[in-house]
């Protein structure tokens, strides 16, 4: 089962600066497919190449931007620096420029897909926050977690079809890009209320650009967050994309903290049962503190998951 996971560099490439040293880290575990994060700088990369092309280690998928854009207007780094979505040309254009960039490594790396962030819909006040801080205080059976919720979703949605239109015209580019170099191009469910897509607008993309190279990827965490906050249902999203999926982020999440090992937390692995047994990517991606020996519980975690499916299937063949 360890040879169908890939794990995000993510958990180490910042406190590993040294590639061999990380991929001998990655290794340890089990692991000989991995996934490149956004924080790494281009000499970084170019020695994941080498590695690859020494039979080394494997790269399953890398997330936008990758590597670190060598640009004047990077001040810190994020995969949101510059928002394909945004109501900026010039920051659109760059978001498109070095998405088309992150694409070309995904090529010479032999990875499947690029995980892309949308971008976000900016509101007068940071009402995602807020109502965040409220669930995580268990306040979201008051009044004033409904009134801000209400809020919320009308300030959004107001805004939605303008950002919309600047995010398709990006995707529109970055599909045709995407379809020559013969890569997927996963779009993620994102974790902030206010960021893009959602449920609504990740099918109206897919729908707009069916048949090219535009997938989903499902964020557990994200969507669990959705989930928490009354957004959306969980099952919504294997309902609407069991279908149409790229990959997947596998991490565990309590209430808004996510990116905890698998099984440490409080999600139910059976409710992504249709996306997890299918063959696609799958990336543990955790972030700091988690341990070492959280993440080898996690990895037996998902061993035990996984044998608990076959098992399931198993059973259903005999049956029939």
């Amino acid at each position: 089962m360890i040879d169908n996971l890939s794990l995000s560099t993510s958990w180490l490439s910042w406190r590993i600066p040294d590639v061999d040293t990380m991929v001998d880290e990655i290794k340890s575990y089990g692991f000989k497919q991995v996934e490149l994060d956004f924080s790494l700088r281009k000499p970084a990369v170019d020695r994941f190449i080498e590695l690859v092309d020494q039979n080394i280690i494997s790269v399953s998928s890398v997330h936008n931007f990758c590597p670190i854009p060598d640009d004047p207007d990077i001040d810190y780094v994020s995969p949101d620096i510059f928002p394909i979505s945004s109501a900026n040309e010039d920051i659109r254009a760059k978001g498109v420029k070095y998405t088309f960039q992150t694409i070309d490594y995904a090529e010479r790396l032999g990875a499947r897909a690029v995980v892309v962030h949308s971008g976000k819909i900016p509101l007068k006040k940071d009402l995602s926050s807020k109502l965040m801080e409220l669930l995580e205080n268990g306040k979201q059976d008051s009044r004033k977690y409904l009134r801000t919720k209400i809020k919320l979703l009308k300030q959004r949605d107001k805004l939605r079809q303008e950002y919309m239109d600047y995010l398709l015209a990006s995707f529109d580019k970055i599909n045709e890009y995407a379809v020559l170099k013969g890569i997927k191009i996963g779009i993620e469910n994102r974790f902030h209320v206010h960021e893009m897509p959602d449920i609504e607008e990740m099918d109206h993309i897919l729908n707009t650009f069916k048949g090219g190279n535009l997938f989903y990827w499902h964020d557990i965490g994200h969507a669990q967050m959705m989930d928490n906050l009354g957004i959306f249902y969980h099952e919504e999203y294997v309902k609407f994309f069991k279908n149409r999926i790229a990959g997947t982020h596998i991490h565990d999440i309590v209430r808004t903290s996510d990116h905890r090992a698998p099984g440490t937390g409080a999600f139910e692995f059976e409710r992504v049962r249709d996306f997890l047994s299918q063959n696609i990517i799958k990336v543990i991606e955790i972030h700091h503190p988690t341990s070492p020996k959280e993440l080898e519980n996690g990895i037996l975690f998902l061993k035990k998951y996984y044998e608990r499916i076959n098992r399931h299937e198993e059973k259903n063949i005999s049956d029939n």
